[in-house]
């Protein structure tokens, strides 16, 4: 009888273990999923955040771009359009050996209103499909090619792949600023850009003449790695290297 005692408490005790056990697996569970649901929630919340702010940049950038663009075809445009027409007024009134002077003023005038005309449409161009990565390279270099200081040899190559939007706004301004480091670190002169297009990758490499660079110091160290993460974010291989023309030699690979 004594035996059949100790086994009905042994089996009360190993059963109400069990159970203790067993609501605890329950209850640990159900905490680590309430923890875990409320961490995807709250990376949801900042992942909504950072597009929301992203989308906010941007508008502002837009509404910027378009005020400026304002400004320039509004304003300064039709001041240097005035500007010009009464000067082919003015022409008429002077002698013949006074008039080249006219003609001369009249075609520096002519000529700050082109390229304050193409300044704005760089700025913020009016259609939609022009703010593609190709457009906004092409009339970079064309902005470059201008400058009688500079030689730019420019190529496209494969044809053009629509990308990411954001994405094509990251490689652009990497693009800009790899054109301005070279310019002030080695004071380049001569540009070769190629754009090539594959099946499957974007690569777009600079090289640049000028003087060489160590680019093992702090400074240009930490110039080249801010270039680097930004194409780490939307998963491009920067590389750069001394280019044998004493500049550098830099290459962006994007695969799609």
């Amino acid at each position: 009888m004594v035996n059949q005692d100790v086994v009905i408490s042994l089996v009360v005790y190993i059963s109400t273990l069990i159970i203790i056990v067993f609501v605890f697996v329950v209850l640990y569970y159900l905490a680590f999923q309430h923890k875990r649901t409320q961490l995807m929630l709250e990376i949801a919340k900042q992942q909504q955040y950072y597009e929301e702010l992203n989308r906010s940049q941007s508008e502002l950038h837009r509404q910027s771009y378009k005020n400026i663009r304002s400004e320039l075809h509004d304003n300064i445009g039709q001041l240097l359009s005035v500007a010009n027409m009464q000067f082919k007024m003015l022409e008429n009134e002077f002698p013949d050996t006074k008039r080249n002077r006219f003609k001369e003023l009249s075609e520096v005038i002519r000529m700050s209103l082109s390229e304050t005309q193409k300044l704005s449409r760089s700025i913020h161009p009016d259609d939609e499909d022009q703010l593609a990565l190709q457009y906004l390279i092409e009339n970079e270099v064309e902005r470059y090619q201008r400058l009688k200081h500079l030689s730019i040899d420019y190529k496209l190559q494969g044809e053009v792949t629509e990308l990411r939007k954001e994405h094509e706004l990251v490689i652009f301004r990497i693009f800009q600023e790899t054109i301005s480091r070279s310019l002030q670190l080695t004071k380049a002169t001569q540009f070769t850009i190629r754009v090539d297009y594959s099946e499957y990758e974007l690569s777009l490499t600079i090289e640049s003449n000028g003087s060489k660079i160590d680019l093992a110091s702090s400074g240009n160290i930490n110039s080249l790695t801010s270039l680097r993460n930004k194409a780490a974010v939307i998963g491009a291989n920067f590389s750069v290297t001394p280019s044998e023309n004493g500049g550098v030699y830099v290459t962006l690979r994007y695969t799609y």
